[in-house]
């Protein structure tokens, strides 16, 4: 969000990087002046916010629903956080939510039993949150993350779903488990 004169906040737009360029928000709310009303300013910049974010739900829920049975449930999100193919994953905010996974130290050592990963190698697999392994397993991936609320996603099988990278014929949910 720049706000100011039309003119300077062209300025600082075209000095921002490129891949910020499309984001930036021009607009000439707001002023410097003691005692002006920033309410304005506020409300632009509020409603901007949940624009983005509306847009951005959107944007991965349709890519989501454009795959073909793939990267729906736990079980297979944690299959394609394993072979590193989640490019988002979409998680419905449920602190409520009792479900819990097994990990290694290594961030794609994820399973929902500990004899998958006693296969991995894994010596001591420790039970954990669901959702705190998932965003650790997430992050080790270097994926993206959509924050559903329960009304947004009332269909995502376990509360969980992946956009993913790249499908293969060994990609769960292909005819093949």
């Amino acid at each position: 969000m720049v706000a100011g004169d039309v003119r300077a906040t062209g300025v600082i737009a075209a000095q921002l990087p490129e891949r910020w360029q499309d984001m930036v928000v021009r607009t000439d709310a707001g002023s410097r002046h003691g005692g002006a009303d920033q309410t304005l300013m506020d409300d632009l910049t509020v409603q901007t916010i949940a624009e983005v974010a509306d847009q951005r739900i959107t944007a991965a829920l349709d890519r989501f629903g454009m795959q073909e049975d793939v990267g729906a449930g736990l079980d297979a999100v944690v299959s394609a956080l394993q072979r590193n193919q989640v490019d988002t994953m979409l998680i419905v905010d449920d602190p409520s939510s009792t479900e819990q996974l097994w990990v290694g130290p290594a961030s794609t050592e994820i399973a929902t039993d500990p004899r998958q990963l006693e296969t991995m190698s894994v010596a001591d697999p420790q039970r954990v949150r669901a959702d705190a392994a998932l965003v650790r397993a997430l992050v080790g991936v270097g994926a993206d993350l959509t924050v559903l609320g329960p009304d947004e996603a009332p269909d995502l099988t376990d509360g969980v779903g992946a956009v993913l990278r790249y499908v293969d014929a060994s990609t769960p949910g292909r005819g093949n488990g």
